[in-house]
């Protein structure tokens, strides 16, 4: 089992992790693509909670926090879905829509039930 590489900010790990993807796509490492998709999906799905918890913790830092409470956000973060992680992140100003983007998408599924 391979150890696992300690980086000192998060952008080493962007990139190592961007780099693998785009090595195994560039090789055509066919047997390596499903590893790659599970490996982006999982990163993006870590990097949203990881959002979502600090946006959480930034928001309720005007006032001292217990040890419980951070526990708490921390818990309820970890537990989320890729799709409610989105949510989340959607609802708490994280990640924005622009408006034509999301006029497309209504009308996408506006034009296939």
């Amino acid at each position: 089992m391979r150890s696992r590489k300690a980086y000192t900010t998060i952008v080493e790990a962007i990139n190592d992790i961007s780099d693998e993807i785009n090595r195994i796509l560039n090789d055509r490492q066919t047997d390596k693509y499903f590893d790659g998709i599970v490996l982006l999906y999982s990163f993006i799905e870590n990097l949203l909670k990881w959002l979502v918890f600090v946006k959480l913790l930034w928001d309720k830092s005007s006032k001292e926090l217990s040890a419980q409470e951070t526990k708490a956000i921390a818990h309820f973060c970890k537990n989320l879905t890729l799709f409610s992680a989105q949510q989340m992140a959607l609802s708490i100003a994280i990640v924005r829509v622009h408006a034509q983007v999301a006029a497309r998408v209504r009308s996408t599924i506006l034009l296939n039930p």
